[in-house]
């Protein structure tokens, strides 16, 4: 279904075109006659793939209130009707600001309705060829590597697990999207777990509406084993499994950290790479997982707030006797005008960032779609960050478990 935008001052004309548009079943269409700062939530809430720009705006109406919106969303195109084919559009300007002119057609108005049906239909399925042609050569871009062919049994899997102390530091998003890359690049089992037991997000970040969660395994803890764990998961348009939190916050009091351990070991007997989503804080759920994890990516931005509950975390990490070789440093959302550098952040908490992942504002547009920006958007600069932490997290070094130093439990040490 291709999503066209209407956009023009003379509502006749809008409607002229909605009318033809409505005729063809695999076209939908929306229309914005006034108020064009609303342009962006309405490609955002109607997925628009083309925007169709009537004769009424001028070149300098598309200029100011379109082209913003194209470098916004680089997969969505343009098509510019004029009266008389006026050429003053500058695509040199556009492209000096990152709009390639592929994305944009021009067509005389008036014309035909088939003609500018054809030409949104042409635009539509460059659009998807070239995403498809951005993913390859994402791959092309990283080191060769020959996809790994997984054996019926082998050793269990390697837990990763995405934690802050700080809320609203992109921790889902960075596990979602990891565990996409993990399943897509190297064609390994993935699952995905879910402790934030009574607020998780996975499921709404990857648009998922599971018939089980993990309260339903917990309820079968004691005979729970693999094959019934897996029935559980709700599988992801990607592959991957996902164990989803509670629909009803009040059930996570019920949940035990003994019963989220059992659950953590099945879920590295059935997959190559077990990915868990925490919430923000130090209980007996994320303490299980942070001492059976192999590698512990935590996340922090280029704020005080953030950096100060890092380094707390940092820490309480220390005094419960986790290996500090077995945490990675991810530095979320990076951006030159923050008034942090990198380096202080580092230096502050002692201990250099793995990984940087920059602001994009392809991210938050994803997210809203329940669709991973790995997916989404394969070519912006977050999702090559994402892919070389995919690289990461599967090289030899870091699949070896790490042990610890010393015999005592988190959960016993506190």
């Amino acid at each position: 279904m291709i999503s066209v935008l209407v956009a023009d001052t003379d509502q006749d004309f809008a409607k002229e075109i909605g009318w033809a548009l409505q005729s063809k079943s695999d076209i939908s269409y929306s229309i914005i006659t006034s108020d064009f700062t609303e342009l962006e939530s309405i490609i955002v809430s109607k997925d628009t793939d083309v925007i169709l720009a009537g004769p009424n705006l001028g070149n300098k109406s598309i200029m100011v209130l379109i082209a913003p919106a194209l470098r916004s969303f680089p997969r969505v195109s343009l098509v510019c009707s004029s009266r008389s084919l006026d050429q003053d559009l500058d695509l040199q300007e556009l492209e000096e600001q990152g709009i390639e002119s592929q994305r944009i057609r021009i067509i005389n108005f008036p014309t035909d309705h088939e003609s500018i049906i054809e030409t949104i239909q042409e635009l539509y399925d460059l659009s998807r060829n070239k995403a498809d042609e951005d993913r390859e050569e994402i791959t092309k871009e990283l080191p060769e590597q020959k996809p790994q062919i997984q054996p019926k049994k082998k050793m269990p899997g390697k837990l990763i697990t995405v934690f802050s102390t700080k809320g609203g530091v992109g921790k889902t998003v960075i596990a979602t999207n990891l565990a996409v890359c993990l399943a897509q690049r190297f064609q390994s089992d993935v699952a995905l777990l879910d402790l934030d037991l009574q607020f998780g997000d996975v499921g709404v970040s990857l648009k998922l509406n599971p018939k089980h969660t993990i309260y339903d395994a917990v309820l079968m803890a004691e005979t729970l084993d693999e094959k019934t764990l897996n029935s559980f998961m709700t599988v992801n348009g990607t592959g991957v499994k996902a164990l989803l939190a509670p629909l009803e916050p009040e059930v996570a009091d019920l949940i035990t950290s003994t019963s989220v351990q059992k659950i953590i070991q099945l879920a590295k007997e059935i997959a190559s790479y077990v990915i868990i989503d925490t919430p923000p804080t130090f209980n007996d759920h994320v303490l299980a997982a942070l001492e059976a994890s192999d590698l512990i990516y935590l996340v922090t931005t280029m704020d005080i707030a953030s950096v100060k509950n890092i380094k707390l975390c940092l820490q309480t990490l220390q005094l419960l006797g986790c290996p500090k070789d077995k945490t990675r440093l991810i530095i979320n959302r990076t951006y030159r005008k923050s008034g942090l550098r990198q380096d202080d952040i580092e230096k502050s908490l002692e201990s250099e960032a793995v990984l940087t992942l920059p602001r994009d504002k392809m991210v938050p547009f994803s997210s809203n779609q329940g669709m991973p920006t790995v997916v989404k958007a394969p070519r912006t600069p977050f999702s090559k960050s994402i892919y070389r932490l995919s690289q990461l997290t599967e090289t030899p070094e870091i699949n070896q478990k790490i042990e610890s130093p010393s015999a005592t439990s988190l959960l016993k040490g506190r």
